[in-house]
């Protein structure tokens, strides 16, 4: 997969892609951020300063609900409700020992 023409560029995309997969990010906060890179000129310095702001946007935060505009100003999802929990059968010992 390519994501920058230049090696080490695309070497550092791939590595934060595999680390989305690690669940470190999304894949779509990685993509998002590499399109934003391509836009405005690939570059070891447009590479930093856009996956800083990105993270520092992300690790920002989130103000009381009711007070935010913009993207960030959706309330959270509600958690799914939760599965039960289930526990190994006790399986019973024999009761008696088998003869040669």
């Amino acid at each position: 997969m390519k994501l920058f023409d230049d090696p080490g560029l695309n070497f550092a995309g791939l590595l934060a892609l595999g680390a989305a997969g690690m669940r470190a990010s999304e894949v779509g906060e990685v993509l998002t951020a590499v399109n934003a890179i391509n836009t405005a000129g690939p570059s070891e310095q447009t590479f930093s300063d856009t996956f800083r702001a990105w993270g520092d946007r992300l690790a920002a935060p989130r103000p009381p609900a009711g007070t935010a505009t913009g993207p960030l100003a959706d309330p959270p999802l509600p958690l799914p409700a939760r599965r039960p929990v289930l526990r190994p059968v006790a399986v019973p010992r024999a009761r008696h020992r088998p003869t040669r």
